[in-house]
């Protein structure tokens, strides 16, 4: 009798968890959907794509590893912006930028340039014409179109990345960033979201992850800087 009373439980348990389910996810969905729609209108962007979105094919890759293009809400955008504490000497790069939804919340601060590099053409069209829309912009965006490996980092000081690429295109663009370190000395910060290949940032003796927090999405977010002030040690 006990059993039988506790498997009913169980079971009335488990479908009143599937029908809140149910009901609560669409609900979810459409509030978000209704929020980044008010976002995007007051700045007058459209940085919204689909979830999953075919990574772009070109003989410029270095290694054919680009992931399906993501992005995270504006909140936690300038949630992650926060952490990093941009000023005014300080230029965002976004590696792997899509439509641009970083570079045009970071163009909003009082920042000294914003810069967005992106391998596919059709996404750099995309984030050129949010640029020029963007309402509120306090800083100059430029958008880049190659791959990440090869762009020049020595003006970055803050390096945005939404797990963009695989480990081998990650290990060679950790190496640009670090050559150019030598060359230019200088204070520069890491923003890795869903950071699959954080094992490759830990190898690095130049860099100490400082903070790491964990999205309302599910996504982790994990925060680096070069272990010297003026640059590699």
């Amino acid at each position: 009798m006990l059993t039988t009373l506790a498997r009913f439980v169980r079971d009335s348990d488990s479908r009143l968890l599937k029908i809140v389910r149910g009901v609560a996810l669409p609900v979810l969905r459409l509030v978000k959907t209704v929020l980044l729609w008010i976002e995007e209108m007051v700045l007058n962007i459209r940085t919204s794509v689909p979830e999953r979105s075919v990574p772009a094919k070109s003989d410029g890759l270095l290694f054919a590893d680009n992931r399906e293009y993501a992005s995270i809400n504006f909140w936690h955008t300038r949630r992650m912006l926060r952490v990093v504490e941009p000023g005014p000497d300080d230029v965002v790069f976004d590696l792997g930028a899509g439509a641009g939804r970083m570079v045009c919340v970071a163009a909003r601060l009082d920042i000294r340039k914003c810069i967005g590099v992106e391998i596919s053409e059709k996404y750099c069209d995309r984030a050129r014409q949010n640029a020029r829309r963007l309402r509120g912009r306090k800083a100059p965006i430029e958008i880049v179109c190659e791959d990440a490996t090869r762009t020049d980092l020595s003006a970055g000081t803050i390096f945005y990345m939404f797990n963009p690429f695989g480990r081998d295109t990650l290990a060679a663009v950790v190496e640009n960033l670090q050559r150019s370190l030598r060359v230019h000395p200088r204070r520069v910060r890491i923003i890795y979201v869903n950071p699959v290949h954080d094992e490759l940032l830990h190898a690095c003796s130049w860099l100490i992850k400082f903070d790491e927090f964990h999205a309302l999405t599910g996504w982790r977010v994990s925060f680096w800087r070069n272990r010297a002030e003026e640059g590699v040690q």
